[in-house]
């Protein structure tokens, strides 16, 4: 099976994930299992987030359905901007985007703000709403702002945090070993997804907040340039 038949039926697993821990559900775990191509550890957590699912109790089955979901979207980003897939593909032309925000329409207008405060910090910013052109290859822009960014932000709300394609940039940064800045509106520090709670997360409700929110990422983008420098 070739990636992008994987890719095909990975997105085909997410659209039809089971409700209960019937029948449908072993088939789909034991589907979804053979297909997100993670090493053994992951391949082994999988399984037993399939087989905790389908203990007796009604928290077992939504948070273990939830974890098991992410590690699809992991599968699906290390296929479409994983390392190995981008060293396949030519170098984009173009400048680096410093900070990519990763958003939820939900919340475009602070989204907007932070981009803004941002830029007048002389950072370039990559906002799919007003920095994607018009087209099909609107996924493709995406990823390539994905690979090219210094940083992302994450504006976790309740909206964003239940979005799918939120969930997949999340995927795609881990999956680049991106450096993560979270900005909570309207959330708290339990419901940051797993995979970014590493990183240290700011509260963005005030515009006060969001100032001070945006110079500690102009400072992460720095201190992280300076360490590549002296890896290089």
């Amino acid at each position: 099976m070739n990636r992008d038949e994987r890719l095909i039926q990975l997105r085909a697993l997410l659209q039809s994930k089971p409700a209960a821990p019937n029948a449908e559900f072993g088939t789909w775990q034991a589907r979804a299992s053979a297909l997100i191509g993670f090493d053994r550890q992951q391949q082994n957590r999988f399984r037993h987030l399939a087989s905790s699912a389908t203990i007796p109790g009604d928290d077992f089955f939504p948070s273990c359905m939830s974890s098991m979901e992410q590690i699809i979207l992991q599968a699906i980003a290390d296929l479409e901007v994983g390392p190995d897939f981008a060293a396949e593909r030519p170098a984009e032309p173009g400048k680096p985007i410093d900070v990519f925000i990763s958003y939820s329409t939900a919340d475009k207008t602070i989204a907007e703000d932070l981009a803004n405060r941002l830029r007048a910090l002389q950072l370039t910013v990559f906002l799919s709403h007003d920095t994607i052109t018009t087209g099909p290859g609107w996924r493709s822009q995406v990823g390539v702002a994905l690979r090219r960014c210094g940083v992302a932000v994450l504006l976790l709300s309740t909206d964003s945090i239940q979005s799918d394609w939120v969930r997949y940039e999340i995927g795609a940064l881990w999956a680049l070993n991106k450096p993560v800045a979270p900005a909570l509106l309207g959330c708290d520090l339990s419901q940051v997804p797993e995979l970014v709670r590493d990183f240290q997360a700011r509260s963005v409700g005030s515009v006060s907040d969001r100032a001070v929110f945006c110079h500690e990422v102009e400072g992460l983008l720095r201190d992280n340039r300076t360490n590549e420098n002296q890896n290089a």
